[in-house]
């Protein structure tokens, strides 16, 4: 998990480049991304650190986990070489850079469900976020008698049934 945390760190310093790069000359590279913008490409890629960053691997046998990290390591080798080859002015890797991100979020996105002690903290973080909006929204509307809504979140494991 190291060797994938120190690549996705050179990624994204390069892609700190190309994103400085884009809000300095916006129109070189509009004909390739027609429907983005910079700051989303920007808001992706903090994202994948946040999802990457917190992750812990299984011990044992965790086929699903396995598979997903494979999928993440070769995204991540194919990304860097878009993000070196966008560094360079050839915009039109772009579509590339996008498809990978998307493949990143997906494999990611698998290593987060079958990660050690994540359906916990999902359940336990999406209703704490979801008590606290609804304080908020009590607060900011004026109705004092909005209640603290607790929401039990349960996650079916697909392979265990549990």
């Amino acid at each position: 998990m190291e060797i994938l945390r120190q690549q996705m760190s050179e990624v994204r310093e390069t892609c700190e480049e190309v994103y400085q790069a884009m809000l300095s000359n916006p129109t070189s590279w509009a004909p390739f991304l027609p429907y983005s913008s910079p700051e989303q490409l920007n808001e992706v890629m903090m994202t994948i650190d946040a999802l990457l960053m917190p992750i812990k691997e299984p011990k044992g046998f965790k086929p699903t986990f396995h598979l997903a990290k494979g999928l993440a390591a070769t995204s991540l080798v194919a990304l860097t070489g878009a993000t070196k080859s966008l560094q360079k002015g050839e915009h039109t890797f772009f579509p590339a850079f996008i498809a990978l991100l998307n493949q990143m979020l997906s494999s990611l996105h698998s290593m987060i469900i079958f990660s050690v002690g994540s359906a916990e903290n999902i359940s336990a973080s999406l209703s704490s976020q979801l008590s606290e909006s609804f304080e908020i929204t009590a607060g900011l509307t004026g109705f004092p008698e909005l209640v603290r809504v607790t929401i039990h979140i349960e996650i079916w494991h697909p392979v265990t049934g549990e």
